[in-house]
């Protein structure tokens, strides 16, 4: 008993009392659930620093470094990710939603099916862009570019009722989005 009370001195010395005062009666339960919740919270403060573009990131002030001031028009951030097509037309990939009219096998009576679904898809919705291609071991054919996953649904239902497909669904998906 004696030995135990001489490790919560020191303890004391080292630690703060809050960490000392956990270690000290918190159960193993207890323990386990707040080093999931410090590492969850870690994590959580990395991602949101990822989601940072670079300007954001110049700007940042950083003890020790200089500071980086931007001057620049508005919508030069909005360009960020960007791709540029060379017709003049801009293209932003980001995160969004398509809709999966189609997976089939290696074969190709799965090739000429997927061609022939984007045709289909491509009459009765002109303003859809379809993508076709084959990512091993299947073919697959997806269609739309939508930002939520409430565009994607109301799109989706549209396929179901003219296309009479029973297997299409929503897949998360880098989109493009033409500016």
């Amino acid at each position: 008993m004696l030995s135990r009370n001489k490790d919560n001195e020191r303890m004391k010395h080292i630690y703060p009392p809050s960490i000392v005062s956990l270690s000290k009666g918190t159960s193993y339960q207890g323990k386990r659930k707040i080093i999931v919740c410090g590492i969850f919270i870690l994590f959580s403060l990395l991602y949101a620093q990822a989601q940072s573009t670079i300007i954001t990131a110049l700007q940042e002030r950083t003890e020790g470094e200089g500071k980086i001031t931007i001057h620049q028009a508005p919508h030069i951030e909005a360009l960020l990710g960007t791709k540029y097509t060379g017709d003049g037309e801009k293209i932003v990939k980001t995160s969004g939603y398509r809709v999966q009219l189609y997976a089939g096998n290696n074969s190709r009576e799965a090739h000429n099916y997927v061609i022939a679904l984007a045709s289909r898809v491509r009459e009765l919705f002109p303003d859809t862009e379809v993508y076709t291609f084959f990512t091993p071991p299947r073919w697959i054919c997806q269609a739309g570019d939508f930002s939520t996953i409430e565009e994607a649904d109301a799109m989706l239902h549209q396929f179901k009722s003219l296309l009479l497909l029973k297997d299409m669904f929503i897949v998360k998906e880098q989109i493009n989005i033409r500016l």
